[in-house]
């Protein structure tokens, strides 16, 4: 399980950020333990704190009573370290405000991982063949398959993790790469000129993009799509069911299926409207009016976050994988038979298929 995570001020100036256990206790002192909070989050701040701006830090902090300060009046003293407990957590956030935080989730057949808002890793779900084992570590961007998952790293490499393959889709490689795709037995990566570098399985080319210059690539079974710059889409590989054939116009975002029967892919037009092609046996292919910010296909079920925020689901639903689910939400990504999705809290919520523990995000 991750720590959670809170910014630690002490003096003037900003310390590193500090790692506090999922366990970390309430029984902290303002005049010992002060923490950078977000006034429109309450939570940040434990019972009895309140989020306050502070002159001499220059940014909010959660403060006992709510206590308020003229410039330079505070002094407030913070210690540059936290203590460990018995228990080998440590003090400093309350219950409400200890759950992990994410950036980003990614779903697959049996597992899902999210990206940690300090850029570290948290994969659950079926472990089998290494596909939780996420290594140590900062990334900026994760991408997962079917039984394996990939990050850019910090350094702007790439580092795999899951089933390997005679066709070396867990290998790692050199950067520098800005985006990411990952599908079921190979993987294609975006360099900053924006060509495309694929490796693993070729068997129908799905590892060999064309002579373009990409913005966001996706990758699915045994095709791989992107868009170009000028919003364009092209894909390439396996074209049964039209897979490859996608449609004219403008995109901002495309998906592509991980499913080795379904072949479906989705993109993100510029008004915000869902278009697919490829299978549609579970109509996880229909069209979908906007406005859409986000849109991800998984094998029979597609799940997209509507620009207010809500998530609409579409598809095959045998195990509750369309939900619905409330809340307010800033990405979803859709798995095999599960669903997760970031929400605006930067927490993130599962649904579906409760299998292997799938659904139980730290």
């Amino acid at each position: 399980m991750k720590a959670c995570h809170r910014t630690l001020l002490a003096g003037i100036g900003l310390l590193s950020v500090v790692s506090l256990s999922s366990g970390c206790k309430a029984d902290f002192d303002a005049a010992d333990y002060t923490f950078a909070c977000d006034p429109s989050r309450p939570s940040d701040c434990a019972e009895g704190f309140e989020c306050v701006y502070v002159p001499s830090q220059g940014t909010e902090l959660c403060v006992e009573g709510g206590a308020s300060f003229d410039a330079g009046s505070d002094a407030t003293s913070v210690p540059d370290v936290l203590s460990d407990t018995a228990d080998g957590s440590q003090d400093g956030c309350d219950a409400s405000s200890c759950a992990t935080r994410y950036q980003q989730v990614v779903s697959a057949e049996a597992h899902s991982c999210g990206l940690e808002l300090d850029g570290t890793v948290e994969c659950w779900g079926w472990p089998g063949e290494g596909r939780t084992a996420a290594p140590d570590g900062t990334f900026t961007k994760i991408a997962a398959g079917e039984d394996h998952t990939c990050g850019i790293t910090t350094e702007q490499h790439i580092e795999c993790w899951g089933k390997s393959s005679e066709e070396g889709r867990t290998e790692g490689q050199e950067g520098p790469f800005v985006d990411l795709a990952v599908g079921t037995h190979h993987n294609c990566a975006l360099r900053p000129g924006g060509s495309v570098f694929c490796w693993g399985a070729n068997s129908f080319g799905e590892s060999t993009p064309p002579d373009a210059t990409f913005e966001q690539i996706s990758a699915g079974s045994a095709h791989t799509c992107g868009i170009d710059t000028d919003g364009s889409i092209s894909c390439w590989g396996f074209d049964s069911d039209d897979a490859t054939n996608a449609p004219s116009g403008a995109f901002k975002q495309v998906s592509v299926g991980d499913g080795v029967t379904e072949r479906t892919s989705c993109a993100v037009a510029m008004n915000g409207d869902v278009t697919c092609w490829g299978t549609n046996g579970y109509r996880q292919a229909d069209a979908r009016p906007g406005p859409f910010r986000q849109v991800s296909v998984g094998v029979k079920h597609t799940c997209g976050v509507r620009t207010d925020g809500s998530i609409d689901c579409w598809g095959a639903n045998p195990f509750g994988q369309l939900g619905p689910v409330q809340g307010v939400f800033v990405q979803v990504s859709a798995g095999e038979s599960h669903t997760c999705a970031v929400a605006e809290d930067d927490s993130v919520k599962c649904w579906g298929y409760s299998e292997d523990g799938r659904l139980d995000a730290p």
